[in-house]
């Protein structure tokens, strides 16, 4: 079963294209809300009170997320003590899907993800597609993190490391030359510093969308990048659904490709 990780903060817009992706009928799984429901556990409940007392429990003796977070990221140590508790559990259910979804025959599932770098292990490794969309400062992603990845699209800032872009067999791009000189993009960092020769883009989006372009498909054995520095990409995604608008109401004329 293919996993795909959607890595992203809020806002960073992971809902939108889960939903775009379960709509076509893939399985999900949102690891912020397993986080959530192993706080329900009684074994997890009863570590957090030996680490972070009585008063992070309201009336009813549920975790109230607040007040834990309020002790558990007061520091780095508390929250290494939080992650200690939280993330093999958190493991434990991830897996448990996993296995149920596999068992149901489930072709690919989608992965929600807004924290991922908090722990030596990190539930990405393993996964086949990652789109990453944070603001990170910098790179969190390794050559570790991306060993079985087939497809990668780095839509944020300073995600990735250079010796993990250095893997990927096709590099493509939306945009270069407005981009390679200005932008703090990981990707645009490596060139300015001599690590990525510009001979290693192999093309830009619109080469592929126009036919004059041809990248294989990301496969095992055959890994992609992409990197979306801005707008073009945005455009595409606008355009196809004003297009599938047009067709709905019977707009617009059709002309020949």
């Amino acid at each position: 079963m293919k996993k795909l990780f959607l890595i992203g903060g809020m806002g960073a817009g992971k809902s939108t294209a889960r939903k775009a992706l379960t709509d076509e009928g893939l399985a999900w799984i949102d690891l912020d809300q397993v986080g959530h429901e192993v706080l329900g556990w009684d074994t997890v409940k009863d570590d957090l009170r030996g680490a972070f007392g009585d008063d992070i429990f309201d009336e009813s003796g549920d975790v109230n997320r607040k007040a834990l977070a309020a002790k558990a990221f007061a520091t780095p140590a508390a929250t290494r003590k939080l992650n200690t508790i939280t993330m093999p559990r958190i493991e434990e259910r991830y897996t448990d899907l996993i296995d149920g979804f596999e068992a149901e025959g489930k072709p690919a599932v989608v992965v929600e993800y807004s924290v991922f770098r908090n722990r030596q292990q990190s539930l990405a490794y393993g996964a086949d597609v990652v789109i990453a969309a944070t603001s990170a400062p910098s790179p969190y992603l390794t050559a570790r993190h991306l060993e079985g990845v087939s497809l990668y699209c780095h839509i944020g800032f300073h995600e990735i490391a250079w010796e993990a872009v250095d893997r990927f067999d096709s590099i493509v791009v939306d945009a270069w030359e407005e981009a390679k000189a200005v932008s703090g993009q990981s990707l645009f960092r490596y060139y300015r510093e001599g690590l990525l020769p510009e001979e290693r883009i192999t093309g830009k989006l619109g080469a592929i969308v126009s036919g004059t372009l041809a990248v294989p498909r990301a496969a095992p054995g055959r890994r992609v990048m992409f990197d979306a520095f801005g707008l073009p990409i945005f455009d595409l995604s606008v355009a196809k659904a004003a297009y599938l608008r047009a067709r709905e109401m019977g707009l617009g004329t059709s002309v020949p490709w």
